[in-house]
């Protein structure tokens, strides 16, 4: 596979030392020149001085729908650039851009963008590890209409019927209990307190969903409008 990164930086450094360990094709789009002349020696990776937002350098690319693009720049709105521009003008069926501000998911997600987050790991590490219950977003369905939400049941929540639970707007898909037991819930399912939760839920009725599960946890954070950057650090890292 050809692999096509945009941004080296430390990430993208070691992703393309790794992979092409791994035997992948690496190519990667650098702006800045001092960091494209560090990766120039990197053993199997074609270091190439650019913008990876210039359709012009992706045409000479000859970019194919084959191709993986992975956008790890520290600018969100470059990312999502590169990403629509290879899906849209490229046909380019896998991309995964680098999420640096949570409030921009809902950016990605409007046009089905998938992306990569340190705040959503770190979240998940205490949510798993620490024993936090947090609602979790994974990924964005029907175009940003609805989207899949893991959340773990509070440790005081009452046993309910799964049924009770269930909505016109709203759908609890799986269970996992004591970390290993998956159960495909109907009706009459028990769902228990400290019940790992696949929650397929409408954009506009999360909120609502999540009151149901976990009572008073405070509800996801509101998304910005789409196509609205926020971007606050000067780390392009």
């Amino acid at each position: 596979m050809r692999i096509v990164m945009i941004g080296s930086g430390k990430v993208g450094a070691y992703l393309a030392r790794e992979m092409s360990q791994a035997g992948h094709a690496i190519v990667m789009i650098e702006k800045r020149q001092d960091r494209a002349t560090e990766m120039a020696d990197t053993p199997g990776v074609l270091v190439i001085q650019g913008d990876g937002t210039d359709v012009d350098l992706l045409y000479e690319l000859n970019l194919r729908p084959t191709d993986l693009i992975l956008a790890l720049t520290g600018v969100d709105e470059d990312n999502f650039v590169a990403c629509h521009l290879a899906r849209t003008a490229f046909d380019v069926e896998n991309t995964l851009a680098r999420l640096n501000d949570p409030r921009n998911r809902h950016t990605f997600e409007a046009l089905e963008i998938p992306v990569v987050s340190v705040a959503d790991l770190l979240v998940r590490f205490i949510s798993r590890d620490l024993g936090l219950t947090e609602a979790i977003r994974l990924a964005p369905l029907a175009r940003g209409a609805a989207g899949l939400i893991e959340v773990v049941i509070p440790e005081r929540a009452p046993v309910r019927w799964v049924g009770d639970l269930n909505g016109p707007h709203s759908r609890i898909l799986l269970i996992v209990r004591d970390g290993v037991d998956m159960v495909i819930p109907g009706e009459k399912t028990e769902l228990r307190p400290l019940d790992r939760v696949l929650l397929a839920a409408h954009s506009e009725h999360e909120e609502e969903a999540l009151a149901a599960l976990i009572g008073d946890t405070p509800p996801l954070p509101p998304d910005p409008s789409p196509h609205v950057f926020i971007v606050e650090s000067s780390d392009r890292a």
